[in-house]
């Protein structure tokens, strides 16, 4: 099965209305793996767990993902105590020192207790810490990656039946090609032994040395190996939009270089003047493939 590296997903909103937070994931093409996080910063130290969680269903693509805080979590993230039993004991203990040492002209600044760890705190820290807080938002973020991986299915799909007629064409056209190769060598033959004559050499069709020499020049331009590896390569193709696994851009993409390597060599080796033209047209449709392959997974 084949899927596409762009895409789009979203939190369900029973889910969001479950857990309090929506996660939207875009992405576009890209060789390797690259994931770039938009997070409030109340949740910001989450991202090393995120990072783990997408990187563990994403082979391939920029991938952009928005976190966005519901009003009512957000409420609770940003709900401030203030612990005023440790603050009565900081001011008691200040009024203390300061009858204790006649400091009649000293004055407490109030504000300043507020710094001391423990006197204020804010739920976030503590949730943001939580394993329910992970898993509040690890659900979050599954729900969009499904929503998110089934868009890249359907638009996979649309790319499979492009490839899929594309191959097609690259059949046809070396079903064209075939017919030509077989009279090429036919051809060289006679065109060897044509110059010959021109050059008045005495030309002795029976002579075993000639036959060999001849037969040399001739299977210089056979081009049966890169036909055969041609139709091999178009069978593995056909394979790839039978499998089920995912991850087979990179796969498709070196096929196709090897594709490339082949149709080259089969229109260097022919000579053919009927066989260049489709050799282009071949490496045309080919080129085109390649274009759309980037798009893989």
């Amino acid at each position: 099965m084949i899927y596409s590296m762009t895409g789009f997903g979203k939190t369900a909103n029973d889910i969001v209305k479950q857990n309090g937070f929506t996660v939207e994931i875009s992405s576009v093409n890209r060789k390797q793996l690259e994931l770039r996080f938009n997070l409030p910063r109340e949740i910001a130290m989450a991202e090393n767990e995120l990072r783990k969680f997408f990187n563990s269903a994403i082979s391939r693509g920029m991938v952009n993902i928005r976190v966005t805080i519901e009003p009512t979590l957000k409420d609770e993230l940003d709900n401030v105590e203030v612990n005023y039993e440790l603050l009565n004991k900081l001011v008691s203990a200040g009024l203390k020192i300061k009858n204790e040492l006649n400091l009649s002209d000293a004055t407490l600044d109030i504000a300043s207790f507020f710094n001391v760890y423990g006197v204020v705190t804010n739920s976030s820290s503590e949730l943001e810490n939580s394993e329910e807080f992970i898993n509040k938002l690890i659900n979050s973020c599954r729900s969009a990656l499904e929503n998110f991986i089934e868009s890249r299915r359907v638009e996979g799909e649309e790319l499979a039946k492009d490839l899929q007629k594309r191959i097609g064409l690259l059949k046809n056209i070396l079903a064209e090609i075939i017919p030509y190769t077989e009279l090429v060598k036919a051809n060289l033959k006679k065109k060897l032994i044509s110059r010959l004559e021109e050059e008045n050499f005495q030309i002795d069709l029976n002579d075993e040395r000639l036959q060999k020499e001849i037969l040399f020049y001739v299977d210089k331009c056979d081009v049966t190996e890169e036909i055969t590896r041609l139709k091999s390569h178009f069978l593995q193709f056909d394979k790839f939009f039978a499998d089920n696994a995912k991850e087979q851009g990179r796969s498709m993409d070196f096929l196709l270089q090897e594709m490339f390597r082949e149709i080259n060599t089969l229109g260097n080796k022919s000579g053919s003047t009927d066989i260049s033209p489709l050799v282009v047209k071949f490496k045309s449709e080919l080129e085109k493939i390649r274009e759309q392959v980037q798009n893989i997974e």
